[in-house]
């Protein structure tokens, strides 16, 4: 069965939840029974059984998770524009490079035919 991505902060309200962190640092959703490490063997953070809350704390729990979910959204989406960011700059840094290199050969054939006319003139 392959487990869900899940943030900390939203497995910090989910208790009952273990949480655990690949070497690609995403965290992944596994059951309760087995205590809560990193795979280097670091504690990230122990949940215990669930404790009754009251309705107004289970509202603001809700309204704290969906922050958090939209928080999780938009730093993926920036990440997401980033990576496409990143990729555009090389390419036009590429493309940059080879217009700087084409300058150069330009620049140096008129400089030739200048000198050719120079000497023209003057034989």
């Amino acid at each position: 069965m392959k487990q869900a991505p899940v943030s900390a902060k939203r497995a910090i309200v989910e208790t009952g939840t273990r949480i655990t962190r690949s070497s690609t640092e995403s965290i992944t959703r596994a059951p309760a029974a087995k205590p809560l490490t990193l795979h280097y063997a670091e504690p990230i953070l122990a949940l215990t059984s669930p404790t009754p809350h009251s309705p107004v704390e289970s509202d603001d729990l809700k309204q704290l998770e969906s922050r958090i979910d939209q928080l999780i959204e938009a730093c993926q989406r920036l990440r997401n524009e980033n990576d496409v960011l990143k990729s555009e700059q090389g390419n036009l840094q590429a493309e940059r490079a080879k217009l700087l290199e084409k300058t150069r050969i330009a620049r140096e054939r008129i400089e030739a035919m200048i000198g050719r006319l120079k000497a023209l003139e003057r034989g």
